[in-house]
């Protein structure tokens, strides 16, 4: 299924669903058209029964005339308790078809999503708005609600038509008196979708807030802090404070959809009565047969079950639908990049150069620059470490290098060529990067080290990998088809300093011709961190390879550091060069010395 950039409307709420399982909606829509006329079909069939067993008690015919009323009346009857068994069935196999293909489009959208969508908060809310719609659990139970509801609303509508088709026969002015009636009902119901809507995406951003509290109270990973520091009954309170206003918004606005409806269903019920009070006259005039009144008297008895409560839902909910779709169209137009997707195109030339020339970037909605007139260069096989204090500006080189963002001021030069005219698929080829908060994927060891590679592995290279990132040991362990984490029953939990030595591993199956690590070493101590950047150094020969971090264990390794300072370089030599300046490097490193000793 392919989502495309255009406006959606409430009919895609329907659409969308007959495109992912168009077999079960199409029985969801047969059985909602029978039931359409359930009401109509119980008013003349009791009507024809009343009328005939009266006929019968008079003398006026057979007992056998009376069988096919009775058949009609209990088939009717009979299909009304099996509809809701029958559609629930039906829905099933709805939802199962919006989770395969709409689900994915989704994915695959956000997928193709420029960087800068993601680290902004209002487009993270849009996001989250649109991959799981609030007051449903997933975004499949939503579609198949609001395409359900889009039925129902046509059925209710064809039902409410029957009826009163009947009941003008015999009183159109009472049929008109109902029709008047519905509108300031209808009014309310879509006012009530309407707010409600507006309320929980107002508050999307306390609703992320509250799940990572969540994530926090009962999540593996905190799990042993909580247990050290004793932190729960704190995080409880500021969970359930942000829980506590998220959730009050979206109650409130359904408490006052709650007494509008039931004050439309007080409304509804005053005129139902006055209109069955006015058939009377009629009736007992002998205008209308008292089969016929109770044939009315049911009929409108539906129409009191239908107007009151499930029409204002289905209205209420079909314009949180439209609400929806609105959002959707915001979000199938937030900005792509171009190839996110696609492998990487290792049809390139070799590296040789790469360059910044005043470069500047400040990131969307921020107004302070976080690179200023940056300029350096990086020649093919050497070695580069960039060091500085946190927000230097380390790792937003490495987001400009592999071209998360291109909005940036001044040249970067790839071999010579201008960095933004690359595709990401040769960027990819040109660069690999392990960063401090890389991905722990709960798949088998594997898996994990053939995702560096893009390409099945044999045993072979997946060992060599491995003992090039000091995994030998665990490999031995688990072995290599292990699954990592507690995703799967028998998956099997590794230190984090073993998931850092992972993701290294993932670096090291990687052809990429640059080699990046961007402070992957946080969670080790000093002494390992030095041997992993001396082995990394080893198995990249002939590479070039570039050591961020703001601590300084691999400096001696590179053959040029970098120093950063407020978005700029400012100093640039060998450790012994720098060392020799006396300036901040040197403060830098011999505030470190001793963790290295």
């Amino acid at each position: 299924m392919v989502l495309k950039t255009r406006r959606y409307t409430l009919l895609d709420g329907v659409a969308i669903p007959v495109r992912c399982a168009p077999i079960s909606f199409i029985l969801q829509v047969a059985l909602r058209l029978l039931n359409a006329f359930v009401p109509a079909g119980t008013a003349l069939f009791t009507a024809s029964f009343v009328d005939t067993a009266v006929a019968i008690a008079q003398g006026q015919g057979t007992y056998m005339d009376i069988i096919i009323p009775s058949i009609l009346l209990l088939a009717t009857m009979g299909y009304e308790m099996l509809y809701t068994k029958l559609l629930t069935f039906v829905k099933l196999g709805l939802q199962n078809g919006i989770r395969l293909k709409y689900r994915t489009a989704l994915l695959e959208k956000r997928t193709r999503l420029e960087y800068a969508c993601i680290e902004s908060s209002d487009d993270w809310d849009l996001i989250g708005r649109v991959s799981v719609p609030k007051s449903y659990s997933t975004v499949e139970e939503a579609l198949t609600t609001y395409a359900s509801l889009a039925l129902v609303g046509i059925s209710m509508v064809a039902s409410i038509v029957s009826v009163l088709s009947i009941i003008v026969s015999y009183s159109w002015w009472i049929a008109v008196f109902i029709t008047v009636a519905l509108v300031p009902l209808v009014w309310l119901a879509v006012r009530s979708g309407e707010k409600i809507y507006d309320a929980t995406a107002g508050v999307e951003d306390s609703y992320r807030k509250h799940r990572y509290f969540n994530e926090v109270l009962t999540g593996r990973q905190t799990a042993a802090e909580r247990a050290v520091f004793g932190y729960t009954d704190k995080i409880s309170d500021e969970f359930k404070k942000i829980y506590t206003y998220s959730i009050d918004a979206s109650y409130n606005e359904r408490k006052k959809r709650f007494f509008r409806m039931n004050l439309g269903s007080i409304v509804v019920g005053i005129v139902t009565l006055i209109c069955i009070a006015l058939l009377l006259v009629p009736t007992l005039s002998g205008v209308i047969s008292f089969g016929m009144f109770a044939g009315l008297v049911s009929a409108m008895g539906s129409l009191i079950s239908l107007m009151r409560w499930p029409l204002m839902n289905c209205v209420a909910t079909l314009t949180e639908a439209s609400k929806y779709m609105a959002d959707l169209t915001k979000f199938m137009a937030m900005p792509e990049a171009a190839g996110a997707t696609d492998p990487a195109n290792r049809n390139i030339e070799p590296f040789e150069s790469l360059t910044f020339k005043n470069v500047t970037f400040t990131y969307p909605g921020m107004d302070t620059p976080v690179l200023k007139n940056l300029s350096f260069t990086i020649n093919k096989g050497g070695h580069y470490s960039f060091v500085g204090v946190n927000g230097a500006g380390k790792t937003t080189i490495t987001k400009l290098i592999t071209g998360m963002y291109r909005n940036y001021e001044g040249e970067i030069l790839l071999n010579g060529r201008e960095l933004s005219t690359y595709t990401l698929a040769e960027l990819k080829a040109y660069f690999v990067c392990v960063f401090q908060d890389f991905a722990r994927y709960q798949i088998s060891f594997r898996d994990n080290v053939e995702l560096g590679s893009g390409i099945s592995m044999d045993d072979a290279a997946i060992e060599d990998a491995a003992k090039k990132a000091g995994l030998s040991g665990v490999l031995t362990r688990i072995g290599m088809d292990a699954h990592l984490g507690k995703i799967e029953e028998n998956g099997i939990d590794i230190s984090g300093g073993e998931w850092q030595r992972v993701a290294m591993a993932r670096s090291i199956a990687s052809p990429s011709e640059v080699k990046i690590l961007d402070e992957p070493t946080a969670a080790l101590d000093p002494i390992a961190e030095s041997e992993i950047y001396n082995n990394f150094r080893d198995i990249s020969h002939g590479r070039t390879t570039i050591f961020i971090s703001h601590r300084l264990g691999s400096t001696k390794l590179a053959d040029t550091i970098f120093v950063l300072y407020s978005g700029h370089v400012a100093e640039c030599g060998s450790h012994d060069e720098l060392m020799e300046q006396n300036g901040l490097y040197a403060e830098m490193f011999d505030s470190q010395r001793s963790w290295y000793l």
